[in-house]
């Protein structure tokens, strides 16, 4: 085969800029949670979720359960965290925005690292989608805007 014939390799650090062309799916984290061990919902989480995924042809790479109160710190949502800083992951999937964020300021702050590093991001009960150009819109991480002093700042 001649060089112009072969395939090209994308490293894996490098997916995030070839986002859902050719090859395998991106890289997906599942992020599961419940506050409880009573609560019965993780099993309902990853089902939907790995439904989600397989419509569209994304390759779970990484599944977190988690269990636990929202106000405590959450070691294996870190964990995924740390996984995209890595570049081991091109997308983050959730089932609700609360299973993800402890706060409305955690889950800005974690968004916009995940806008920064170009990792995608899905909570499936809102139908948000941030791996979109509607969905960045909407989420106003796509520009700036003005704030409560009038003058332009960057949402993400």
């Amino acid at each position: 085969m001649s060089e112009s014939t072969q395939k090209q390799r994308v490293p894996r650090g490098d997916r995030g800029r070839v986002f859902r062309q050719g090859g395998i799916g991106p890289a997906l984290g599942l992020y599961a949670r419940v506050s409880t061990h009573d609560q019965q919902t993780l099993p309902l989480q990853l089902s939907a979720m790995r439904e989600h995924a397989e419509r569209q042809g994304w390759t779970v790479a990484i599944i977190v359960e988690d269990v636990g109160s929202g106000v405590r710190d959450r070691p294996k949502r870190e964990d995924l965290m740390r996984a995209a800083r890595r570049r081991e992951l091109d997308l983050i999937l959730v089932w609700r925005l609360d299973r993800w964020g402890r706060s409305l300021v955690d889950l800005v702050t974690t968004l916009q690292e995940l806008t920064a590093l170009q990792v995608g991001f899905v909570s499936l009960s809102e139908a948000l989608d941030l791996t979109t150009p509607s969905g960045r819109a909407l989420a106003g991480s796509s520009r700036s805007s003005p704030n409560s002093s009038g003058t332009s700042s960057a949402i993400a």
